[in-house]
């Protein structure tokens, strides 16, 4: 859905969208499901075998945004000069790989061709009209590396309401982790595991718990980014009011891999489009897909279908 709101969108701002994460990409094939770990380890794809590249690290996406809304200071040639290096090495190496490295530098690969389109589109908006909708302060980037995971997610989250608030882009995605995580949530009081291990609780009243404490976290860092967005006004609206920010997750009890019924928010008015302040039931395997056929039309990017989708999710539009 974001990057069908990309190509309608994304020629408005410096950067088409913004994918972003917590945990470095995972490789190779998972023995559990047989697939390669590229698909638990990206929400953003261009086409259906081409993941987008994250970036995981805030100082990098806030050098990535400055860059991008000061083209005449970013030394894009340079820096396509060193990408095609890289591509250089990389093609020559991989021919002296065997089939399973092969495939990993596929994946490597994949994440470099997406930097060297970004660039391409850099290069282009030298002489764009676009300016940002705020200032940055190149002094005062993220610290770097963050000291907690907390501290990470919140500057990740930071990076998102800098790039809504400059307009540097208008549609991000953002993962707390990949699938089959194993970052320890040890240092929330009461809990003494992954997330991933965790969430098979086997229904034990001590691991629902700990579950609830991991869950809980992950709806106050939610609450961060809305407060954030909410605090910063845009004429007679709040940033806020002109997004919409969708929180969510695949599954609904990770226990049993149950992905029904599944618990879905939507933030933000989006710009008066979203009927907030409600909650929406729907029957029974009524599709996802159809509130990202709701909130597409609300960003202007209206489309008849995506994926499985069977029309507009009912009561979700002004």
């Amino acid at each position: 859905m974001d990057q069908v709101a990309a190509q309608r969108a994304g020629r408005l701002t410096p950067l088409p969208s913004l994918e972003m994460g917590m945990s470095p990409v995972s490789t190779g094939v998972d023995v559990n499901s047989g697939y390669t770990r590229v698909y638990g380890a990206h929400i953003a794809w261009s086409s259906p075998e081409t993941p987008l590249a994250r970036e995981i690290n805030p100082r990098a996406v806030y050098e990535r945004l400055f860059r991008a809304a000061n083209p005449q200071n970013a030394p894009v040639k340079r820096d396509k000069l060193l990408l095609d290096w890289v591509l250089e090495d990389a093609n020559r190496l991989a021919k002296n790989l065997g089939a399973a490295d092969r495939r990993r530098m596929d994946e490597y690969l994949t994440g470099v061709r997406s930097v060297e389109e970004r660039l391409e589109r850099a290069d282009h908006r030298e002489s764009s009209s676009w300016r940002p909708r705020a200032p940055f302060d190149a002094q005062h980037p993220p610290t770097e590396p963050p000291q907690s995971h907390t501290e990470h997610a919140r500057l990740m989250l930071d990076m998102i309401v800098l790039a809504f608030q400059t307009d540097t882009t208008r549609i991000c995605t953002f993962t707390f982790g990949n699938e089959f995580d194993n970052e320890s949530f040890s240092f929330l009081d009461g809990v003494s595991g992954s997330h991933h291990e965790i969430s098979h609780h086997d229904h034990t009243a001590d691991k629902l718990r700990q579950y609830q404490l991991i869950n809980l976290w992950h709806v106050e860092q939610y609450a961060y980014i809305l407060r954030k967005l909410r605090d910063i006004r845009e004429g007679e609206r709040s940033l806020l009011d002109n997004s919409m920010v969708l929180f969510g997750s695949g599954m609904r009890d990770g226990n049993i891999h149950d992905s029904h019924d599944l618990p879905i928010v939507l933030g933000g008015r989006g710009g008066g489009r979203i009927d907030t302040g409600q909650h929406l039931v729907f029957s029974k395997d009524s599709p996802l897909s159809n509130l990202f056929v709701a909130m597409l039309d609300a960003f202007g990017a209206k489309v008849e279908r995506f994926a499985d989708s069977t029309g507009p999710a009912r009561g979700v539009l002004t």
